[in-house]
């Protein structure tokens, strides 16, 4: 940037001496790969955090497997809710209201 005293008219832009063309970029592949994630957490009657459960796959995994294994795991605590929390009477797995 450079200096120019205070009551300097403003520089005056550049004219194009053409107009502008715009083009289409060359085409290119795009190659991504997606992980995937998921959290169960249990909670007790007043909504404070017993247990936080994180699963995590590779993208070349196949994402079928973390739900089973994250469903396998909710069912479980269901069956047995003390294992999951603290040994509470509040500490219980209920379904989720909608």
């Amino acid at each position: 940037m450079e200096d120019r005293p205070a009551d300097a008219p403003p520089k005056p832009e550049r004219k194009r001496l053409r107009p502008r063309q715009r083009c289409a970029p060359a085409p290119f592949d795009v190659n991504w790969r997606m992980g995937y994630v998921g959290t169960v957490s249990f909670v007790d009657a007043l909504g404070e955090s017993l247990r936080t459960v994180r699963y995590a796959a590779a993208a070349c995994d196949d994402p079928r497997e973390l739900v089973v294994q994250m469903t396998a795991d909710v069912r479980s605590a269901r069956q047995a809710p003390r294992r999951f929390g603290r040994e509470s009477s509040r500490a219980r797995i209920e379904p989720r209201r909608r």
